[in-house]
């Protein structure tokens, strides 16, 4: 089995470079993954430390993009499975919640299937888990499923909310500088300057804030900027 301590969203990355027909710009990788494209080029740079000795490399030319090589399709394939070997329930629900969110209609099963290389059975218990934190407890969001489709109620409030409670579960207090987050459908880049001008701020207005509010109302910021580059 191969073994790798990647990141979701940089095997997302692997993922699309390796549906594409020979160079992407980095530009449209970002668009596809609403990310920049600097977070695109640090990704690849870690990509290519972290696969070197798998014989997997993504070549970049600048004016033309990115390319992945693959000398042996088998060790990608097995490195793409990111079913249960791979991520926790924990992380299975959180693509599920950002997935329906970002999704503006009806979501097939299938797909959530074929992405996470995972059961119908097990997709299933990952919805439970969803209702459980988020349709079954406040905000209260209608989640509707008919004939292998679901999709979520069309309430941009709701929504937010959960993505914001969501990325607030995810915040470790004890790193440093408290800019650590396992979380990894955001843009950093622009987390940091959300994050850097909040508090630069309420140091000028002398606004004070404990930790908790202080973190919830950086997310919400970032989530409303997250969700114009969704709409």
């Amino acid at each position: 089995m191969v073994e790798t301590n990647l990141l979701l969203r940089q095997r997302m990355l692997l993922r699309l470079l390796n549906e594409q027909k020979g160079y992407v710009t980095g530009e449209t990788l970002g668009k596809q993954m609403r990310v920049s494209d600097r977070t695109i080029r640090k990704d690849v740079l870690e990509l290519n430390r972290i696969l070197k000795n798998l014989d997997i490399c993504i070549q970049s030319i600048r004016g033309k993009g990115h390319e992945l090589q693959v000398k042996d399709k088998k060790v990608l394939d097995e490195l793409l499975r990111v079913g249960e070997n791979f991520l926790s329930r924990e992380d299975r629900v959180r693509y599920l919640t950002m997935k329906l969110i970002s999704s503006n209609g009806a979501v097939n099963l299938s797909d959530f299937e074929d992405e996470m290389f995972i059961s119908r059975t097990t997709l299933e218990r990952d919805l439970q888990e969803f209702k459980s934190k988020y349709v079954t407890e406040k905000p209260y969001l209608a989640l509707f499923q008919d004939n292998g489709m679901i999709w979520l109620e069309d309430n941009e409030i709701k929504k937010r909310i959960v993505i914001n409670n969501m990325l607030v579960a995810d915040w470790n207090y004890s790193s440093k500088g408290n800019i650590f987050y396992r979380n990894q459908y955001l843009d950093t880049e622009a987390f940091d300057i959300i994050s850097t001008n909040v508090n630069k701020y309420l140091r000028i207005y002398n606004i004070r804030m404990d930790d908790p509010s202080l973190v919830y109302f950086i997310f919400m910021i970032n989530c409303t900027y997250e969700n114009s580059k969704w709409t």
